[in-house]
């Protein structure tokens, strides 16, 4: 799958690091040879001289906040309106942004409770196949369309 979270492809898009290698900002005081990062797949993202580019053509990001895309009335409770994948992408210009709610409670069937992250995968198809750019959101701060508690300092300490 190549679907790009902006400049990151979302699969296969880094190796840890091999024996030896470093951490981010960690300071072991002799080189390394191996990236802590390696891409799998070229970016399609990228910055010269403070200038995006998508693909290579400079580019400055427009999108939309969908984040109903991943219910599936079917497979999970849902936020927001079921979406026509294929309408919803193919009606956006080339190299849209859309941000959209991959929240756990989207990725558990309500049928049997067991995780199945279909509609969530679906999401990730379709922008693939339209060649659009995703944002997943993981967590909403105030809690929409999960347990609707407000998330303080405590939650993203140990939440």
């Amino acid at each position: 799958m190549t679907a790009m979270l902006l400049a990151v492809p979302l699969t296969s898009a880094c190796t840890l690091p091999g024996s030896g290698a470093a951490s981010p900002g960690e300071d072991t005081g002799a080189p390394t040879s191996t990236p802590w990062v390696s891409y799998a797949h070229p970016l399609r993202v990228t910055t010269t001289g403070g200038i995006l580019h998508l693909d290579g053509h400079p580019w400055w990001p427009t999108g939309f906040n969908a984040y109903q895309l991943a219910t599936d009335w079917t497979v999970n409770a849902g936020c927001g309106a079921m979406v026509d994948l294929d309408s919803y992408f193919s009606s956006r210009q080339p190299g849209t942004v859309t941000r959209f709610n991959a929240f756990q409670n989207l990725s558990v069937d309500k049928r049997n409770g067991k995780l199945n992250f279909e509609p969530i995968d679906a999401v990730f198809t379709a922008t693939q196949r339209h060649g659009q750019l995703l944002i997943p959101v993981l967590a909403a701060q105030d809690g929409a369309c999960e347990d609707e508690q407000y998330r303080t300092r405590k939650w993203y300490l140990g939440g």
